[in-house]
């Protein structure tokens, strides 16, 4: 093998992800323009219509104007690439495919058992309607389509928290309730089973304000999932060196946030309820890993994200609402009112939190 080939093949090794796509394409296109076979080169294990999708110049575009180019590659791809990127991680994820180890942290795999009656019909009943809906032109308000009818028929006003009462940990004051109770309580104890999956990995977390207190729930048409991606440290504590972000008023408290634990890379985690090969509806829980490097930085975390490591639930299948856990004070001061259906594309349904830490105005 000619010195340079051997160079070019040791660079490309050492590269990762969407790196190596990237070079790989590069090198193919000039063997193919000068009429050389390319046949030397290491393909990485990754999708043909991944590798592909790189061919289409958006890479040389970006590395003309930014630095970071690399962390901002799949997002100027067209947005039909990234959920087929997502939902193949999903596909690698819940059925422990080859590529699931790269996508996680070391030990933080929880394959849940059969939650029984209440997550079934659950599952069940979001698959028929989406299945009955006329997709995807029925996504623009599929939250109120597929939900609305495991809602209350009420709606809460609720109020604010934090100094001043200003920070609105919904994101709005309008907040939806689930008519059942024993759904209610699924999601909830689903909080929990998360807190504990953090806490085994060696993550600390806690149902909080500051901390885990919500999720995006969203179903992947593709593998028929009903996926909720959380968030752990929405807010942590202000440090002038290791977080020198200020995030505003739900950030705040009398003393501050209390989450002082910045690893961005243990941040999401996610839950995937669905069929097993067996037939079987399984409930599994999976802590993402998005450290610089690896896979789901280079091409899932959103541009301007990298340092919070997030992953929005937009890449993984059809969003359908959010749940926040509130404290149980706050809804049962909160204003009630008769729900008009709007066409929501996202509802936001709230959970009564027993225990929830949180921080009252003052």
């Amino acid at each position: 093998m000619p010195r340079t080939m051997l160079g070019m093949n040791r660079l490309i090794q050492s590269l990762r992800g969407f790196d190596r796509l990237f070079l790989l394409s590069l090198v193919s296109s000039l063997h193919l323009v000068r009429g050389s076979s390319p046949a030397f080169l290491p393909m990485p294990r990754y999708p043909a219509w991944l590798s592909l999708s790189i061919r289409t110049g958006c890479a040389t575009r970006e590395m003309k104007g930014r630095a970071r180019w690399r962390a901002n590659m799949c997002h100027k791809l067209d947005s039909e690439t990234r959920k087929r990127i997502g939902s193949w991680c999903l596909l690698q994820l819940f059925h422990d495919r080859e590529m699931a180890p790269k996508l996680l942290t070391t030990g933080s795999v929880s394959v849940l058992p059969h939650e029984g009656a209440t997550l079934r019909h659950f599952y069940q009943s979001v698959e028929q309607r989406i299945t009955e809906l006329n997709m995807p032109e029925a996504s623009k308000n599929l939250g109120t389509r597929v939900l609305g009818g495991f809602l209350s028929s009420k709606v809460l006003m609720v109020g604010g928290m934090g100094p001043g009462n200003r920070c609105m940990l919904c994101g709005r004051e309008v907040v939806h309730r689930f008519s059942s109770a024993a759904i209610e309580t699924s999601f909830l104890e689903m909080f929990e089973r998360v807190r504990d999956v953090c806490r085994d990995a060696g993550t600390s977390a806690e149902v909080s304000q500051h901390d885990l207190h919500h999720a995006h729930m969203f179903w992947s048409v593709e593998h028929k999932l009903l996926g909720l991606l959380f968030h752990l440290r929405e807010y942590p504590k202000f440090d002038q060196e290791r977080f020198p972000y200020q995030l505003g008023f739900c950030q705040e408290a009398r003393q501050g946030s209390d989450v002082r634990d910045i690893d961005a890379s243990r941040r999401n985690v996610l839950a995937l309820l669905g069929p097993s090969h067996s037939g079987r509806l399984d409930l599994k829980l999976f802590m993402l890993n998005t450290r610089f490097g690896s896979f789901l930085q280079d091409n899932l975390v959103f541009p301007g994200q990298e340092e919070f490591g997030t992953i929005f639930e937009d890449d993984l299948g059809l969003p359908l609402g959010d749940i926040f856990c509130l404290p149980p004070e706050m809804l049962e001061e909160a204003t009630e009112r008769a729900w008009e259906d709007k066409g929501e594309c996202r509802i936001v349904v709230a959970l009564a939190a027993r225990g929830m830490k949180f921080f009252r105005g003052g």
